[in-house]
């Protein structure tokens, strides 16, 4: 198990967030809702927003870590936990990765266990995602039924869409189950924070409000708004063994391409 922890005093890390095209992705709404007057303004509100970990922080860390590693895919164990602590202030409290990092917010070291552990292996998905796009957009399509697409139309009404489109750290594509039809994270009129958003299906005739009936797995999914959140909050669960509702012929079924894919070990 390779685990490394990165304060503000690394090098490494502040090169990365320079050239991270997160906080270039960046439109007025997202800088709005993070109180930030530019996405320079912000980048700098982010690396003041690093922490340093205590020994307790670490300890608590590594407990975790040592309970979960035997639950992992060895698609999952040759990927390094690269580990940051953030302000609570920084994305509304929410943990993420950037690039090879895991960002654990202050408020996750305040949660119990069985939280903290779901988290962690969440975002390390989350990693292995970027690692294995290809893959993971397989997985995607066969298992919940979602496509990337081309939006068939564009112009000023699209624009506007991606404006709002709350969650710049996606991958650019578009998803849905049918063909012009795609699901997006919009902000609401007037956001206040970075949870202050809804998903939508988009058509060129307008937009709907979307649930989770409507989609091809249900169980132990806690996300909408994007299918890689919501494959990532699926799999966490289901690697910690907390989906009963899944059959192990299906549990088996959908962990299968974490280990065996053709470009994975």
């Amino acid at each position: 198990m390779s685990v490394n922890f990165y304060d503000s005093s690394s090098v490494h890390l502040r090169r990365f967030l320079d050239n991270e095209i997160f906080f270039g992705k960046m439109s007025d709404f997202d800088l709005r809702v993070r109180e930030s007057k530019s996405r320079e303004d912000y980048l700098e509100k982010y690396k003041k927003g690093i922490l340093s970990f205590t020994p307790e922080d670490r300890q608590k860390v590594l407990y975790d870590l040592n309970r979960i590693i035997p639950f992992e895919p060895l698609g999952l164990r040759y990927i390094p936990w690269n580990l940051v602590k953030l302000s609570q202030s920084l994305e509304g409290g929410m943990c993420h990765t950037l690039g090879p990092y895991i960002m654990l917010s202050e408020e996750w070291f305040r949660r119990n266990s069985s939280d903290r552990e779901y988290i962690l292996m969440h975002e390390k998905i989350h990693i292995f995602q970027k690692r294995h796009p290809n893959e993971t957009d397989q997985w995607i399509q066969q298992h919940m039924g979602f496509f990337p697409q081309t939006v068939p139309y564009q112009g000023r009404w699209l624009d506007n869409l991606r404006r709002i489109r709350n969650n710049p750290d996606l991958n650019g594509r578009f998803y849905g189950y049918r063909p012009g039809e795609v699901f997006m994270e919009l902000y609401h009129e007037d956001p206040k924070t970075i949870h202050d958003s809804q998903p939508f299906a988009i058509t060129q005739e307008g937009q709907r409000e979307v649930n989770h009936q409507e989609l091809k797995i249900k169980n132990c999914v806690s996300q909408l708004e994007h299918p890689y959140e919501m494959m990532a909050s699926y799999l966490a669960r289901l690697i910690l063994n907390a989906c009963p509702s899944v059959s192990p012929e299906t549990k088996n079924l959908h962990l299968y391409f974490l280990s065996n894919g053709p470009n994975i070990l």
